[in-house]
C-alpha cells in the first residue's frame, strides 16, 4: 500500500521478508518504546521520509509478489487446504 512500516524486535515467523524489507531500506526496526516514539515522532514530521519508506516498501511488494504463493506451499507441507 506504500506505507512507512516499522517492526519490532521479533520477527521470527518472518524473518526473510524483513531482511528483504531492510535490504531494500523500506522499514523500520525498533527495539524499545522509546526508540519507536522518537522514530514515530520523525516520521511523522518529515512527509519525504515517509513517502520514500512506503515507496520502498511497495517496490518490494511488487517484486516478490509470490510471497503468498510461498507460504501457501509451505502450509500445504503440514496440511490440505481446499480448493478454492
Amino acid at each position: 500500500l506504500g506505507k512507512a512500516m516499522l517492526f519490532g524486535p521479533h520477527r521470527h515467523n518472518f524473518t526473510e521478508e524483513t531482511e528483504g524489507l531492510q535490504e531494500q531500506q523500506a522499514v523500520i526496526q525498533v527495539d524499545d518504546y522509546q526508540f519507536l516514539q522518537s522514530k514515530l515522532a520523525d516520521l511523522l514530521q518529515d512527509n519525504s521520509k515517509k513517502q520514500v519508506l512506503g515507496e520502498r516498501a511497495r517496490q518490494f511488494m511488487q517484486q516478490n509478489s509470490d510471497i503468498l504463493d510461498k507460504y501457501i506451499a509451505e502450509i500445504q507441507t503440514y496440511c490440505q487446504l481446499p480448493d478454492e
